[in-house]
Parts: C-alpha cells; structure tokens; sequence
C-alpha cells in the first residue's frame, strides 16, 4: 500500500491496504496509512478519521493518528475537535511540534489568537528551522494586529528559505524592516 501511496496510485493502495487489513485487522500502523492515503491522496476526510479512529482503538497512544485526526478535524472545520485530538497526541509525545502547529491553526481557526500565539512560539522553540510553523505564527500574528511578531516570523521564514514567495511577499507587504 504504502509504495502505491508514493506512487500516487491511489484506488490501487487503498485495495492494498483493505487486503492486508484482511489478513491483519488489527494493525495500527496499516489503519493509520490507510487513514493517510484517504486524507491526502483520495480526499476522504471522513473515511480518513474513521481508520485514524480504527488505529486509535488498537493502540490509543500512537500519538501520529491523534494528530494526522486532528488535521483531518480541521480540513472539515470541526476546529475543537481538532485541538482535542492534538491534545491527545501532546499528551503522548508533548515534543511533536507538527501537533502543536495543527492545534495552533485550529485555535486561531476559532479566534484564540493569543492562545494560538503561545501554541506557535512553543512549535518554534522545538523545530526552530521549521519554515512553516514560522509562516503560520505570522499569519497569526498579522490577523491579530501584532506587526511586529508578524515582520520576525515572516523574516525567521525568509532566513530559513529566502526565496520563498510568501515569506518575502509578507515582509513587503508589511513594509518589515
């Protein structure tokens, strides 16, 4: 399944999985792909939260579902769900910045902005050289008014990837110094 994943042959991995599904019903890392297939290759965010869910009645401290749930909630705007699942993937792994990074999104999704803040500086003290978890704390910082936090985010991007084209369009149209 997954070398069909990575192939972008997609009925062909999920057909795949569900076989070996048959002969392992109770592999977690098996659900857990499957779930991933259905979310970023076939675009079944319902699907892909009911096989997270499979993978998480088989062993709920595989932090990975909690999160990769959690996105999966936030595609379909069910934003407080989305913050428990990363919750529930912190509670197991509290140095998964990627989880941190989704419960960041899903929080300033409901306007929680100085939480979603606090979310973002913890994801950069844990993967400093993300550009994406810089990326995202300065759209949040821009939306919530915080110029300043908005220009050393979009410039700790630039550092990172200076050709980057959000990065550098932010920080001119901020006027960052």
């Amino acid at each position: 399944g997954n070398a069909l994943f990575a192939l972008h042959r997609y009925p062909e991995a999920l057909q795949a999985f569900d076989e070996a599904l048959e002969i392992m019903p109770t592999s977690y890392l098996t659900w857990h792909n499957r779930g991933s297939l259905l979310q970023d290759g076939l675009k079944d965010l319902k699907g892909a939260i009911a096989s997270y869910d499979k993978a998480l009645e088989i062993n709920p401290n595989f932090f990975n579902a909690w999160r990769d749930r959690g996105f999966a909630l936030n595609q379909l705007n069910q934003h407080q769900k989305a913050i428990n699942s990363f919750q529930s993937a912190l509670a197991i792994n509290s140095n998964d910045y990627k989880s941190l990074v989704g419960k960041g999104i899903a929080l300033a999704s409901l306007n929680r902005g100085t939480e979603a803040l606090a979310t973002f500086d913890r994801a950069t003290q844990l993967q400093p050289r993300d550009l994406f978890v810089w990326i995202n704390r300065g759209a949040v910082a821009e939306k919530w008014g915080s110029r300043a936090q908005a220009c050393e985010s979009y410039q700790k991007a630039s550092e990172i990837n200076p050709t980057f084209p959000p990065a550098a369009q932010a920080i001119i149209r901020l006027g960052c110094k």
